[in-house]
């Protein structure tokens, strides 16, 4: 408000400025001007055969003397001013003969300027008041061109006459005028400045309101009615940013509750074994054993990947680039579902033609393959059959993991790649996911610079992809 309030100040401020105490000068330029515009003009049209219908109207239409005298003795003079200066010049003949020498001397043009003043004041009751003091009665600009025709010979003296006259009277009526309206524009100024900064102000004092509520919890961000576009986009931000943390802790949530469940399952059952095995004779057997090293080696990966994806978001792991074996990589990790598919009748399929090499930190990429594939046996479907793919495509190689479960709906694929998010569909397995092996593999892949996605049909099953450069291959 205090800036509209000063920017009106400001603008009043140049309207007085050019209004009443530059007025004068701009008076003057321009009839300055005028003279200067009106001698040229008929000097360019002075063999003109109706120059002396020219002159009238262009004296007419400026207010101006304009007389002529050439030396072939034809004389022309047009009287549109009362008491013209240039009428008592032609009695002044040595006058007039000194301003046309200054005129010669000047390259052919001379401005004089008189100063009138009088000892008599006009009242406005229109009647004479004498006085001592003498009245500035104005300025008169004579406008001397003397020139030559080199072709005929004649000279020719053009005399061109303005007269200044004091704007006293209309500079008092502007000053009322301007006193009117620079009131009306203050109070018309301060009324608009006030709704201006109430219009403005509200919404913002609304969204800092619901942006001090994120601090507290409260997600409630609903600003209707905004018309300003910046504060409209800053709206659209805090309801973006209070969707995306409402979104972020019903992750958490769920996170919190798998990783309990998946914690507490896995835990359970190495007390209960080691119970078992400690207190009944004959239960310290391999098969009870091999139970409790299996529930370890699921909770060390749970672990591992919690780790793993704090130290994605925090930017702490460090990329260790080289050459590697891709293909080798992939036959490495299916090797790790061997007794799977033994025991549970997994078939796993492996599709590759040539073997390729690209540069990549060897252990995420085993990583992303892992929780891939484990992914694709969570949600296979009936058949339990999970197929991988290594495409060559130009310069690049592409990895395809396949299940034939269920699919991913439109609206899921939108948020299987966040945080803490998992399908609400049954698995498989007999296993609960915590809902970040996906995020670990977008953000491996966003390293790497990989393109990565999914395709998928619902009741046809998923495709999991990604792409990496290929450094070379071996046939």
């Amino acid at each position: 408000m205090g800036i509209f309030a000063v920017f009106v100040v400001i603008m009043l401020g140049l309207l007085w400025l050019f209004e009443i105490v530059f007025l004068d000068s701009f008076y003057e330029h321009m009839k300055r001007n005028t003279v200067k515009s009106v001698a040229n003009s008929i000097m360019m049209n002075m063999n003109h055969e109706d120059i002396a219908e020219y002159i009238e109207d262009i004296s007419q239409q400026n207010e101006l003397c304009v007389a002529y005298v050439t030396s072939n003795s034809s004389a022309l003079s047009f009287d549109n001013l009362q008491g013209c200066k240039i009428n008592s010049l032609k009695s002044e003949p040595q006058q007039l003969e000194n301003y046309i020498k200054l005129a010669l001397a000047n390259n052919g043009h001379y401005l004089v300027e008189i100063e009138n003043y009088s000892a008599q004041k006009i009242s406005v009751w229109d009647y004479f008041v004498f006085t001592s003091d003498e009245i500035n009665l104005g300025k008169e600009l004579i406008d001397i061109t003397a020139k030559t025709d080199p072709v005929s010979g004649i000279s020719t003296i053009l005399l061109v006459n303005a007269r200044i006259t004091p704007i006293n009277a209309t500079v008092t009526t502007l000053k009322a005028q301007l006193l009117v309206f620079s009131f009306i524009a203050i109070i018309l100024g301060a009324i608009m400045a006030w709704f201006l900064a109430k219009k403005i102000s509200d919404p913002i004092i609304t969204i800092n309101q619901d942006a001090k509520n994120l601090i507290h919890g409260t997600y409630n961000t609903q600003l209707k009615g905004v018309t300003y576009q910046e504060i409209s986009q800053l709206n659209d931000s805090l309801t973006y940013a209070n969707n995306e943390i409402n979104k972020a802790e019903s992750f958490k949530r769920e996170l919190i509750a798998n990783v309990s469940h998946d914690l507490r399952t896995p835990l359970t059952m190495i007390t209960g074994y080691g119970e078992v095995m400690r207190d009944i004779p004959g239960e310290n057997t391999a098969e009870n054993i091999q139970i409790i090293i299996d529930e370890s080696t699921r909770l060390t990966s749970l672990v591992n990947d919690l780790l793993n994806l704090s130290k994605y978001q925090s930017n702490e792991m460090k990329m260790e680039l080289k050459c590697a074996n891709l293909t080798e990589c992939i036959n490495k990790t299916l090797l790790r579902y061997n007794k799977l598919i033994e025991q549970e009748g997994y078939k796993i399929h492996f599709n590759y033609d040539r073997t390729v090499w690209s540069m990549m930190d060897e252990g995420k990429i085993l990583q992303v393959l892992y929780n891939l594939i484990n992914n694709a046996i969570n949600y296979t479907g009936e058949d339990k059959t999970v197929i991988v793919n290594q495409i060559i495509k130009d310069e690049c190689v592409r990895i395809e993991v396949c299940d034939f479960g269920d699919g991913i709906s439109i609206e899921e694929k939108e948020y299987i790649w966040d945080r803490y998010y998992k399908s609400k569909k049954n698995h498989q397995r007999a296993t609960i996911g915590s809902g970040i092996g996906l995020s670990i593999v977008k953000s491996v892949c966003q390293m790497h610079n990989a393109p990565y996605g999914v395709e998928s049909k619902l009741q046809e099953g998923s495709v999991f992809w990604f792409e990496m450069k290929i450094d070379h291959i071996e046939k």
